[in-house]
């Protein structure tokens, strides 16, 4: 059974179609140009990629006065599943949490590690999959694999990992450029280290310049930027500009 995001994907249709309570009573709104309109309260509108059983069932129930009153039946073993899950998930994440804190205070390295994992998760947008549904990928109109969702609305889970870790690989290259030479590596490779600084900040602009591509076939109309300055703005030293602020 297809996500429906893929379905929008695959006809290029603009809205998907909504689940429409009708009866006797019945009514609609009339626009100008003549078209009814079903009202928000008879509808059950998609606002998500995935909607649970209960979310379905309690909107039949709220149409249907609650007189049947249908419930959502799950197994003893389903129950016991999840049971199961949340125990092992909160004893995991406390045993977690105090085997960091005990692994931070010998290793401070440790420390900045968990800083980048923040930050990644942070700019990877994945609390939207979590909440919206795990959809890692699409596809297009010609039926081909899709990595990027097109429009701000919403973001496949491969885009929000990939442009977070290519936002965390641009920073860490610079960082590593501007450090290098101050490490016991950096003097080893005393040498070569002009090379390995020129890939490193070579790489850094590479993945940024990939996440700016990202941006523009998502929103349609970012433009990237150039590398160099517009041909129409001055040049020369920046203290004889006093309109620059810093």
């Amino acid at each position: 059974m297809m996500k429906s995001q893929q379905l929008v994907d695959l006809h290029n249709v603009q809205r998907l179609p909504m689940i429409v309570h009708t009866s006797s009573a019945t009514t609609f709104i009339k626009k100008k140009n003549g078209s009814l309109l079903f009202r928000p309260k008879d509808q059950f509108s998609i606002r998500r990629i995935d909607h649970t059983v209960d979310e379905l069932i309690s909107w039949a129930n709220t149409q249907t006065g609650n007189k049947e009153n249908v419930p959502v039946y799950y197994t003893t073993y389903e129950r016991s599943q999840w049971i199961a899950v949340v125990i092992f998930s909160v004893i995991g994440l406390i045993f977690l949490a105090v085997l960091i804190v005990i692994k931070c205070r010998k290793h401070s390295w440790l420390v900045a590690m968990l800083a980048l994992l923040v930050q990644y998760v942070s700019t990877s947008g994945i609390f939207y999959n979590i909440l919206q549904g795990w959809l890692f990928s699409g596809v297009d109109n010609s039926g081909k694999p899709q990595f990027i969702m097109p429009g701000t609305r919403g973001q496949y889970l491969s885009e929000g990992l990939f442009m977070a870790g290519l936002t965390i690989i641009s920073g860490l290259c610079l960082l590593g450029a501007a450090r290098l030479p101050y490490t016991g590596l950096g003097r080893k490779l005393e040498k070569s280290i002009g090379v390995i600084q020129t890939i490193l900040i070579f790489t850094s602009i590479s993945c940024y310049f990939g996440v700016f591509q990202g941006y523009k076939i998502k929103s349609g109309w970012y433009q990237v930027p150039d590398m160099l300055p517009p041909s129409n703005f001055k040049t020369g030293p920046a203290w004889v500009d006093q309109g620059n602020s810093f």
